[in-house]
């Protein structure tokens, strides 16, 4: 005999954790660590102090 067989699958978001921190010269205004979820973003700020620039 054969009966139907049901499979329920579950999911869930894909999150990045994300430390944000600054080196000497500056600092950062926002949460410094952040759980982000896929797709989705978080607002941080970088702030330079007086007498530095930012640079690559």
């Amino acid at each position: 005999m054969q009966s139907d067989l049901h499979l329920i699958a579950y999911f869930e978001r894909v999150a990045f954790e994300v430390n944000n921190i600054a080196g000497e010269g500056g600092h950062i205004s926002g949460e410094a660590f952040q759980s982000v979820l896929f797709m989705m973003s978080q607002m941080v700020t970088a702030i330079t102090d007086g007498g530095y620039k930012f640079v690559m």
